[in-house]
C-alpha cells in the first residue's frame, strides 16, 4: 500500500510503500501506537494523517507544524507521521495526494520554534 512518510528528524516527505500490513508499517514510521490527527485537510480525497499517540510524552524535539486557518495558526503534532488514503468503509488503502502538495501544507519545528509560535498565539488549541 502506498503511503507518505513524515520525517521530522531529517525533515523530508517521501512516497513509500507500506507492503501487506499496512498497521505495522504505520507503526514503525511514527514509532508507536497511532492516532489520526484531526484537523489536518488534504482534500476531500479520504487521505488521513497518523501519527504517534504517545508523541508529546517521548520528550519530543521534531515537529510537524500544519497550516490551519488560512496559514494564520499551525496545528502541531510530535514526532513523524504517515498519510495513508482511506476508502468509504473506512479501511486503508493507496495514498491519492503526492508528497510535493504535501510539503507546501507544513513546517518542521524544533522545541524552540514550537515556543516561539505559542508565544504569539499561533498554535492552535
Amino acid at each position: 500500500m502506498k503511503a507518505i512518510r513524515i520525517n521530522v528528524y531529517d525533515r523530508t516527505i517521501t512516497e513509500v510503500d507500506l507492503g501487506e500490513n499496512s498497521l505495522k508499517g504505520m507503526q514503525k514510521i511514527v514509532g508507536g501506537n497511532i492516532e489520526l490527527a484531526f484537523g489536518v485537510k488534504l482534500g476531500d480525497n479520504g487521505d488521513a494523517l497518523f501519527v504517534n499517540e504517545e508523541g508529546l510524552l517521548n520528550n519530543p524535539q521534531a515537529f510537524q507544524m500544519w497550516y490551519y486557518e488560512a496559514g494564520e495558526k499551525y496545528l502541531v503534532f510530535a514526532g513523524n507521521g504517515v498519510i495513508v488514503g482511506t476508502d468509504d468503509e473506512g479501511e486503508t488503502v493507496d495514498v491519492k495526494v503526492k508528497a510535493e502538495n504535501v510539503k507546501r501544507l507544513l513546517e518542521f519545528g524544533d522545541i524552540n520554534t514550537i515556543q516561539f509560535y505559542a508565544a504569539l498565539g499561533r498554535i492552535a488549541n
